[in-house]
């Protein structure tokens, strides 16, 4: 009799193990019978200097009765998954506007809370456990990796004269231990196949040797394939074996590719890779590759957290890879003489409506359409995997006013049938008047993530006397998270 085989089943070699995706043949008895829940996982994307006007859509709705704005038009085959939200903010930590507004705010992205400089440690802050890592700390072990960070910074933008955390890391391990993310493909490749019980200096020696070998991770376990593939049922042998010729290509395109080299020995947590590209560095394949790891980490059930930060939280990168485009209200087209986009930071006060921010925050976009995308094509016991995920998309700061308030954000995923979705809620028009970024925060937590916590963040509450009588903030913007958000849950 063969022995059951179990979701975690793995490929093993070499000190190499990569989980199968989920197969029909797999799966116990009663979740062929029945569909069977899946992992729920969660991405927290991060894009920097927020949006401009033509981020929203132009009239609030559910279904067929909303539109996807100018900007969002890439997530039109996602459109089902996707919930636009206006007018959430993260004034509580603040009791209102912060400068310097970047950092200040990007410390607070995912953890509503204001960083305060540690005194005795010069560079070192305080702020809050982040909302992926109160995820990620609330199932440890069931993992390889608790939870996984990358991003594509690759220049050391200022950092508002603030610590670099509060510009370069978004995800918190606890108050005071920045998450910081990796960069480079290669790296972020090895963690996510390499050899568990190896030291790190080991596993890049191991990684190294084998690159240098021309060898795929998949020589190592192929033999284990083999075994496997002639246990499972007819239906499931074409897809283990497309999971299998897409890490094989997957690691073709990282070995061609025009990303940094992997450096060999110890990783500094704020200068890797930045300004370590070659002449012909191109972010938009840097961003292709990195997704695909992502979706490659969580369909291999290596991790069901990630964070990934498109930029620091504030940019003074170039981006002249892409071409400018005129925007609408009905859309956007090429500009005329295809001009290229100059430095975002830049083009964060050029107007609120600037073509070249707008082309800027378009491309954010359709990242983040390629990622839901591909999670859509991977299928699951109860779908596939967007039917599963919560991806929160959004920024630290609203636009070219760098306020706190209205929040370009969005999510997209059904969260494991949690989340209500397929609406563009503008939270203005609601009694409540604007919606706490961290009320979102603790909704992902209690009604997607089944976890006990009552509060989130770190906020004080609307005080007529502390607020001036100026402040166009409704009272609903101070405090930390306390209520569930019902119009997104299911």
């Amino acid at each position: 009799m063969k022995a059951p085989f179990s979701r975690r089943t793995v490929l093993r070699g070499a000190g190499v193990a990569l989980a199968l995706p989920w197969l029909e043949s797999l799966a116990p008895r009663a979740a062929r019978a029945q569909a069977a829940a899946s992992p729920r996982t969660f991405i927290a994307m991060s894009f920097p200097e927020g949006a401009t006007g033509f981020w929203k859509p132009q009239t609030p709705g559910s279904g067929a009765a909303w539109s996807l704005s100018p900007i969002l038009a890439p997530l039109a085959n996602v459109k089902p998954y996707v919930n636009v939200l206006a007018n959430v903010g993260n004034y509580g930590p603040f009791g209102g506007h912060v400068e310097p507004s970047n950092s200040n705010l990007g410390a607070a992205l995912l953890t509503c809370t204001k960083a305060k400089p540690n005194v005795p440690t010069p560079g070192v802050v305080t702020v809050n456990t982040s909302v992926d890592q109160v995820i990620a700390q609330a199932f440890p072990g069931r993992t390889r990796l608790d939870s996984l960070q990358v991003g594509l910074s690759t220049l050391d933008s200022y950092t508002d004269g603030l610590p670099a955390p509060c510009s370069r890391s978004i995800s918190w391990r606890s108050p005071t231990a920045p998450t910081y993310k990796l960069v480079d493909p290669q790296a972020v490749f090895d963690k996510i196949t390499g050899a568990g019980g190896l030291t790190p200096a080991e596993g890049n020696a191991f990684s190294l040797a084998r690159r240098a070998k021309n060898r795929s991770v998949l020589d190592y376990v192929l033999g284990h394939a083999t075994s496997v593939r002639g246990q499972v049922g007819r239906s499931d042998r074409p897809r283990l074996d497309q999971f299998l010729d897409s890490v094989r290509a997957l690691e073709t395109s990282i070995q061609a590719s025009t990303s940094p080299a992997c450096a060999v020995g110890a990783r500094p947590p704020e200068s890797f890779g930045v300004s370590m590209v070659p002449p012909d560095y191109n972010r938009d394949n840097h961003a292709n590759i990195m997704i695909d790891l992502v979706v490659m980490a969580l369909s291999c059930d290596v991790t069901r957290v990630v964070s990934f930060m498109l930029d620091d939280v504030r940019s003074d990168f170039v981006y002249n890879f892409l071409t400018m485009r005129q925007f609408t209200a009905n859309g956007s087209t090429p500009a005329p003489g295809n001009p290229a986009v100059p430095g975002l930071d830049g083009l964060n006060h050029a107007g609120d409506n600037n073509d070249g921010h707008s082309t800027v925050c378009l491309w954010f976009v359709q990242k983040l359409a390629r990622l839901a995308e591909k999670l859509q094509a991977c299928p699951t016991a109860s779908g596939n995997m967007l039917d599963d995920a919560t991806i929160w998309f959004g920024s630290e700061l609203h636009g070219g006013n760098e306020d706190g308030l209205d929040l370009p954000i969005a999510t997209v995923g059904k969260g494991g049938g949690r989340l209500k979705t397929n609406q563009y809620i503008d939270f203005a028009a609601t009694g409540r008047q604007t919606e706490r970024l961290a009320n979102l925060y603790l909704t992902i937590l209690r009604d997607v993530f089944d976890l006990p916590n009552t509060t989130f963040g770190s906020g004080a509450p609307f005080d007529r006397n502390a607020v001036p009588a100026t402040a166009s903030a409704p009272p609903n913007a101070y405090g930390n998270g306390t209520e569930i958000i019902p119009e997104i849950v299911a």
